[in-house]
């Protein structure tokens, strides 16, 4: 079947959605698919049957039909966030919903929209009394006129059920899943490891990675690395974190500065690397664990016990409490408290991480993920 996957995010762009969008469009490749990724500017592609072109951009009907000249697709998906499309900061395209309207003609209800965030910027500001509403309209316009959208978690489901009642049938759930494939790296051994980025071989290695963001718990983190290394008598508690963290260096206490090791960004191979290798992987956050998280995903991939969050937006549709360890996101002392006995617990963190890798590989892996897609996008095609 050929394939269009229509993304501003790809890499290089960095970034969780175009790691998705690489991934995605690698699998469906694999699987014998011709696949067209329009994304921006120039760059590689993971695989021989996959073609790389410039977006339309600006993206509006006009640019958007002068490319589908003299081509053809099965099916189409588009990746969206709510600034996706927008050449401007505030993220609304009025002609977004025409340009959709003009692909779809290309490939009848074969249309899919793949939504990463559904969360829009209302709030009791000028900023969000303004742009909140027109999100909400843009997203409300795209959803009737795509066929089939598909959403990253159980919460942004429900909640979209919920409010267009009349579309419900038009949602459909689909994981993000890991953006690592695990069986194409050499994992480095423990010794390896500590000689490349100097860290003591023999301490107790907490690890978080997934970069600066404004929904990420930094006093849980840093609370959990002070009860630890207090609680462990016998061996020094570190902290590794990976990506751009400056501002949870900027909180730690002097006493705990010599046991956190920040390393920056890493290729995917290291990343997994430490990951494999870690005792405990940190991933605390506000809207809580959910199947669109990468930085839950790889540690379920490789085995790792992994300490997370619960919040108001998450669901019972995957058995969190069986796969990892769940704290609330409003009680920094818990989830120190889970980190600790975690730690004094060798035996119960390796079980956790058994059972989170055998959850992983039947239900959030490439192979069920893509055999769910591509159901979504040839569900009516011959062949």
């Amino acid at each position: 079947m050929k394939v269009l996957i229509v993304s501003p995010h790809y890499p290089p762009y960095k970034g969780g959605v175009s790691d998705h969008v690489w991934q995605q469009s690698k699998r469906l490749a694999e699987l014998g698919h011709e696949i067209t990724v329009w994304c921006q500017g120039p760059g590689e592609t993971p695989h021989q049957n996959i073609l790389r072109q410039d977006i339309p951009w600006p993206f509006n009907p006009q640019s958007v039909s002068e490319k589908l000249v003299g081509l053809s697709f099965d099916a189409i998906i588009v990746h969206f966030t709510p600034l996706s499309f927008s050449p401007k900061k505030w993220g609304i395209n009025l002609l977004l919903f025409r340009a959709i309207q003009t692909l779809k003609t290309y490939c009848d209800n074969h249309l899919s929209l793949m939504v990463h965030e559904a969360n829009y910027p209302f709030n009791l500001t000028l900023r969000g009394l303004v742009l909140g509403p027109l999100h909400l309209f843009q997203f409300f316009v795209l959803v009737n006129f795509c066929p089939i959208v598909l959403l990253s978690h159980q919460a942004l489901l429900d909640r979209w059920r919920r409010l267009l009642p009349w579309s419900r049938k038009k949602f459909h759930l689909l994981p993000v899943g890991s953006n690592f494939e695990i069986s194409n790296y050499h994992l480095a051994s423990r010794e390896e490891l500590a000689k490349r980025y100097n860290l003591p071989i023999d301490a107790y290695w907490m690890l978080y990675f997934g970069g600066s963001h404004q929904s990420i718990l930094f006093d849980f983190i840093i609370e959990a690395l002070k009860r630890v290394d207090y609680g462990l008598k016998e061996k020094k508690a570190i902290l590794i974190t990976i990506g751009d963290n400056q501002s949870c260096f900027e909180r730690l206490s002097p006493a705990l500065k010599d046991n956190y090791f920040p390393l920056g960004r890493l290729e995917a191979e290291e990343l997994c690397g430490l990951v494999s290798k870690a005792e405990l992987c940190l991933v605390p956050y506000i809207d809580g664990v959910s199947t669109r998280r990468g930085s839950i995903m790889v540690p379920f991939s490789l085995g790792t016990p992994l300490l997370t969050t619960t919040s108001y937006g998450t669901k019972k549709d995957v058995p969190w409490h069986k796969i990892c360890a769940l704290t609330p996101a409003y009680s920094i002392s818990n989830f120190a408290d889970r980190a600790l006995e975690l730690a004094q617990s060798p035996e119960q963190a390796k079980k956790l991480g058994a059972e989170g890798k055998d959850y992983f590989e039947n239900h959030l892996a490439a192979k069920p993920l893509t055999a769910k897609l591509t159901g979504y996008l040839f569900s009516n095609l011959d062949g």
